[in-house]
């Protein structure tokens, strides 16, 4: 009885797995990689031999994991934006790996945020000294430190929220 109910239940996901649209293909002559999105919801990554064996697909109800699959199986890495680059493009510096253009989007941002130095709480801890600019002007003075005062030198910048 269970194994025909979960048959029952699985049967209209297995249906849609066999007739799968082909998202994204890298390869020639009957062998490589395709990005798979099934009727049902599902993203699959298929790998087909050359030789005439049978393909192997892994499924996955995450778009994100099977476009990092895809990507990774084929040398490549996903940025946050969605984009491939070649793995060694990526930059993994920050909390999500960044393409060369994303990259480049975010330092631009820094530098037009406003910043101010402020004090830290708790002794020990100099005081700010009312500093205001932006990223831009922090990077050309910081020596790599990027929240550093420009003007004191003291670790004590924070953005500007309005």
């Amino acid at each position: 009885l269970v194994a025909k109910l979960t048959a029952w239940l699985d049967a209209p996901r297995l249906a849609a797995r066999k007739t799968a649209e082909v998202v994204a293909q890298d390869g020639k002559y009957g062998c490589g990689y395709e990005l798979l999105r099934s009727s049902a919801g599902e993203w699959g990554v298929l790998w087909r031999d050359g030789d005439g064996s049978l393909p192997s697909v892994h499924w996955h109800t995450d778009e994100r994991q099977a476009r990092e699959e895809y990507a990774t199986e084929r040398d490549m890495a996903l940025c946050i934006c969605g984009a491939e680059c070649d793995a060694d493009e990526i930059d993994r510096s920050g909390d999500e790996p960044q393409c060369p253009k994303c990259v480049a989007a975010a330092v631009e941002a820094f530098k037009a945020t406003k910043f101010t130095c402020v004090p830290l709480d708790g002794p020990g801890y100099p005081g700010g000294c009312g500093w205001v600019g932006t990223g831009a002007d922090i990077a050309d003075a910081s020596d790599g430190e990027p929240f550093m005062c420009p003007a004191c030198d003291h670790l004590t910048v924070e953005e500007i929220r309005q």
